[in-house]
């Protein structure tokens, strides 16, 4: 997202300064950026924490399979 809002930046300089360049514009669009990114972060981390639960879980499984397999 931020590589995007950069390079789109950087592809019109011109056309971004002067539509905006007073700096209480820059810095809403600053805080808006970062604003999303804090959620992307945050969703990013419920999603990691759900898969670590997740492979707990298929670990479990995997090793009560091996123990079944080992006793028949």
């Amino acid at each position: 997202m931020l590589k995007n809002e950069v390079h789109g930046f950087k592809l019109f300089p011109r056309a971004y300064k002067d539509a905006k360049t007073d700096k209480p514009a820059i810095l809403d669009d600053a805080i808006r950026v970062m604003n999303q990114l804090r959620g992307e972060a945050y969703e990013l981390k419920e999603t990691n924490q759900k898969l670590l639960e997740e492979i707990k879980t298929l670990k479990a499984e995997k090793n009560e399979l091996r123990e079944e397999k080992l006793e028949c």
